[in-house]
């Protein structure tokens, strides 16, 4: 689930869109909802979102001075914002920030939506990217088998979903069979299917034929806990869908 802040003064368009859009659907979650600029900022700093949706005109700090702020954070929050101006400035302001998308106000459900999921895309492919770049220096396997120096634990741990103070992570490198699946979106078929089987498992695409298992636990019984969850996962994929997975690397 990606998650995301809505910052916007007016209660009413700032309920109104986190009414109107579906975001399990799209496997997204509104963390947070700031009624000004220096309070989305200080959410932010408490818990960075994915994606930011905002507001140009804002009290105490304004949409674009915002998201300036957030990219000095964490650049890679994809960032959209709505605006009741038509104007040239703004709008140039926002291609000079990365912005992903710069609409107008009433705000149309499918453009917001489509918006949306433009984000979601481009933060996996910066994602994948990166991820493929470390595994073309290091690889997954040592870092799962912990056989890295602190440096690039760090790089591998930046990618990874937060883990919480109290929680515990087991990880598995899951490969399938691609020639059983039956078109080239069978991959992603998966991927969201690994998703929405259990809430404690966060998936990661590191390649056509491989994914990579997070489960996140607080219990002292993790790895139990793991080899049955993973199990499981690999049981309901080859039955529902007719594929072959293996688990070759597992530990926590």
């Amino acid at each position: 689930m990606k998650k995301v802040m809505l910052a916007e003064d007016e209660e009413f368009i700032l309920q109104g869109i986190r009414c109107i859009i579906d975001w399990e659907e799209i496997s997204m979650k509104v963390v947070s909802m700031a009624r000004n600029g220096r309070e989305a900022l200080e959410m932010f700093q408490k818990e960075p979102v994915d994606i930011l949706v905002t507001d140009v005109e804002m009290p105490q700090m304004n949409g674009l001075d915002l998201i300036k702020e957030i990219r000095r954070i964490q650049p890679k929050t994809r960032c959209i914002i709505l605006s009741g101006y038509d104007e040239f400035e703004y709008a140039r302001s926002a291609l000079r920030l990365d912005v992903e998308e710069y609409i107008l106000k009433p705000v149309n459900e499918d453009q917001l939506r489509q918006a949306l999921v433009r984000a979601a895309e481009h933060l996996d492919e910066i994602d994948r990217k990166k991820i493929g770049s470390m595994e073309d220096k290091i690889g997954w396997h040592k870092f799962l088998n912990g056989k890295l120096d602190g440096n690039e634990m760090a790089e591998f741990y930046q990618v990874l979903p937060v883990i919480g103070r109290d929680e515990q992570v087991c990880g598995a490198i899951m490969k399938i069979d691609t020639k059983s699946l039956e078109n080239n979106e069978g991959i992603q078929v998966i991927l969201m299917e690994t998703q929405k089987l259990t809430g404690k498992v966060k998936t990661i695409y590191l390649s056509p034929d491989t994914l990579f298992l997070l489960l996140y636990s607080s219990e002292e019984t993790i790895a139990r806990q793991a080899a049955e969850i993973f199990g499981g996962l690999q049981y309901h994929l080859e039955s529902r869908y007719g594929i072959m997975t293996f688990l070759p690397y597992q530990r926590p």
